[in-house]
């Protein structure tokens, strides 16, 4: 029997496993697919590699997720180059060039907005704040949602003053912030929305304002070219959980998970695994079909609700215990 089971290959599923192995837990991680890395995957023809999703690399600067994550499995990345212009954004009637550097990209805002280029400036100033009260406390690794008094009391200890300025701006959206600055311009509305969708996969009426504040800023942190490609970074992750003894099964598509005595994973190989605990790396949407009816009727999130709202991708890692 496995300590943890891991479903899914994307960066959260092999981050989760990497750390689990390094702990010392008996860990399985199970893909579907023939390649790791979710959507950051890779396919080859002849002597070339192709990048198939995600294509720029962001947390590897000082401090970075990416940097404290290979610190921590005591790896070395893969070889990354800083980029000054992250990408050029075409509407029909002009290009918009998406700059690293806040003073140029404020410079940008300037020449392509300059009828609302000073809200737009204090809008990115908000998101950059906010951004920055958010990540103060993730990088603490928190438990959230806390489940115990002494999780919420941890939890409480990780907030700062940064992060409880940012609670009123919990229950508002993007599109919020942006009617605040009366901000309209279709064109940097439709940017927006494009940065928003490419990120976490929603528009600014959906998006909410501390979320999309962490999209919109990260570009801003450091964007980066991963030589190799993306997939380059999972790879190292993923020989890092073997060479700390963690098992994968690749080609193995989960198709039930129901709960006994343990957790039991069974796959379309009639395989049968069991766990004391599962992780989930995968969309919140497709988690359904594969639960057990018992389950489902504990289970915190509806299947009904979800059904109703648009998808917002892979980015939920869920566990039970």
């Amino acid at each position: 029997m496995y300590d943890v089971i891991v479903i899914g290959t994307g960066f959260g599923g092999m981050t989760a496993s990497a750390l689990l192995a390094k702990k010392g837990y008996r860990t399985l991680s199970i893909e579907a697919a023939s390649e790791l890395g979710g959507c950051a995957g890779k396919f080859e023809r002849q002597s070339f590699r192709f990048q198939a999703g995600a294509t720029l690399g962001m947390g590897f600067e000082e401090g970075g997720v990416f940097s404290q994550l290979f610190h921590e499995l005591d790896i070395s990345p893969p070889p990354v180059h800083l980029l000054d212009t992250i990408m050029d954004v075409h509407f029909s009637e002009r290009t918009i060039r998406y700059y690293q550097q806040k003073e140029r990209w404020f410079d940008e805002i300037a020449r392509q907005f300059p009828k609302d280029s000073a809200a737009i400036v204090r809008f990115f100033e908000e998101m950059f704040s906010l951004a920055d009260a958010m990540l103060s406390f993730v990088y603490k690794r928190p438990i959230v949602p806390p489940k115990t008094i002494k999780q919420l009391f941890q939890a409480m200890q990780k907030a700062d003053r940064k992060l409880v300025s940012a609670t009123p701006f919990l229950f508002q959206s993007i599109a919020k912030r942006l009617q605040h600055y009366g901000i309209r311009d279709e064109t940097f509305i439709a940017f927006l929305n494009g940065q928003l969708v490419d990120s976490v996969q929603t528009t600014i009426e959906r998006c909410p304002a501390l979320l999309g504040a962490v999209a919109l800023s990260i570009f801003h942190r450091g964007a980066f070219y991963v030589e190799g490609g993306l997939a380059n970074v999972v790879h190292a992750l993923a020989e890092r959980y073997k060479q700390l003894g963690g098992e994968q099964r690749m080609r193995e598509k989960v198709v039930s998970i129901r709960k006994q005595r343990h957790w039991l994973v069974t796959t379309n190989r009639k395989q049968t695994y069991e766990a004391k605990h599962v992780v989930f790396n995968g969309s919140l949407h497709s988690i359904f079909s594969i639960l057990d009816d018992s389950i489902k009727r504990i289970f915190s999130i509806r299947e009904e609700k979800e059904k109703k709202a648009p998808s917002l991708g892979s980015i939920y890692n869920l566990s039970w215990h």
